[in-house]
């Protein structure tokens, strides 16, 4: 005898990006997924409500909760840092079932990016996890998290991050001459594999929306032919799609702020930033080796990168890889 639909498990899942405009660095997109009791209606289950006080979406924070929001917020918190690192280990761990990594190639096992990236800078190896959090933290908010996931039957059961480093963001640019196709693209990919991950029962998916599109029918009819989509609204602020399955609904929003309305969707934001933080950081670290200057490091966005740039002009002709491979053209 099958299952009942109402007693599958609904998926809360949520994507989003980091490095989609800088000149330096990799372009990082993330997807996040729960899995948790109940069924598809007109509200968001609120997960951090759920999961507190292990789980925390502002200062002042309980003592060694893990705050989940979005990125940029996160990062400006006087230890930011920290907080990016230990959501992106945590969601190794409990999102793929991992041993605790001990080096960003781990990490990138565990979250299903290539680590072989022919850029020399980028050195996963050798790049220690944790990075700013201490074992001691760490360890003690692991224990928090998931005991309060355990009492509330929620399950992180996917974790995934695709990394497109500068050299292939270019080739990938250059076959469609629009920017948009690289991230359109690989977010498909990866939302592909989160309905794919759903199975039976009900799904609701939020991606944080980028840019002015905001109508993603063809987008989606391409990554699933099989599907009959249900437009319910498609605006500026949030597009809204939806495909009755007999396995159970699926509903997608492509929302602006969708960090402030999905705790995956933040989730998945804060795992980008704390991937092209590392990738800058190793990015900086190649280069003083390499040329003894002493410029001031970059984090790659488009100002900053043009100082750096200019200060750096001296020793780029004789360092690195010719600059067509990892200066966006776009």
């Amino acid at each position: 005898m099958g299952l009942d639909r109402n007693d599958m498990p609904i998926m809360i899942a949520g994507m989003d990006e980091a490095g989609y405009g800088p000149l330096l660095g990799p372009l990082i997109i993330s997807a996040v997924a729960f899995e948790l009791p109940g069924s598809l209606g007109d509200e968001m289950p609120d997960i951090a409500a759920l999961l507190a006080p292990a789980v925390a979406l502002r200062p002042p924070l309980p003592h060694a909760a893990l705050m989940v929001a979005d990125s940029k917020l996160v990062h400006r918190l006087q230890n930011g840092l920290v907080h990016l690192e230990l959501a992106s280990v945590l969601a190794a761990e409990l999102g793929c079932r991992s041993a605790p990594p001990t080096t960003l190639e781990h990490l990138a096992q565990s979250l299903g990016w290539q680590a072989n990236c022919p850029l020399p800078w980028y050195n996963w190896k050798e790049a220690p996890v944790p990075r700013w959090a201490d074992e001691g933290t760490l360890g003690i908010t692991r224990s928090m998290v998931k005991s309060r996931m355990a009492a509330r039957n929620i399950r992180l059961s996917m974790a995934r991050t695709a990394v497109i480093d500068e050299h292939q963001f270019n080739q990938l640019t250059a076959k469609t001459n629009n920017k948009a196709a690289v991230l359109s693209t690989h977010g498909m990919m990866l939302l592909r594999e989160l309905v794919d991950r759903c199975g039976q029962g009900d799904a609701w998916i939020v991606v944080d929306k980028n840019g002015a599109r905001d109508r993603y029918l063809d987008m989606l009819m391409r990554t699933f032919p099989e599907a009959m989509w249900r437009v319910y609204q498609e605006s500026p602020l949030l597009s809204r799609y939806q495909w009755a399955r007999p396995e159970g609904v699926i509903r997608i929003d492509f929302q602006q702020k969708g960090e402030q309305a999905c705790l995956a969707t933040a989730w998945a934001s804060m795992i980008c930033k704390y991937v092209r933080e590392r990738a800058m950081e190793q990015f900086n670290i190649w280069w003083h080796s390499e040329t003894g200057s002493g410029v001031k490091p970059t984090a790659g966005y488009y100002s900053d990168a043009q100082r750096w740039l200019a200060e750096m002009a001296p020793h780029l002709e004789r360092c690195g890889p010719p600059t067509e491979h990892w200066i966006r053209t776009r």
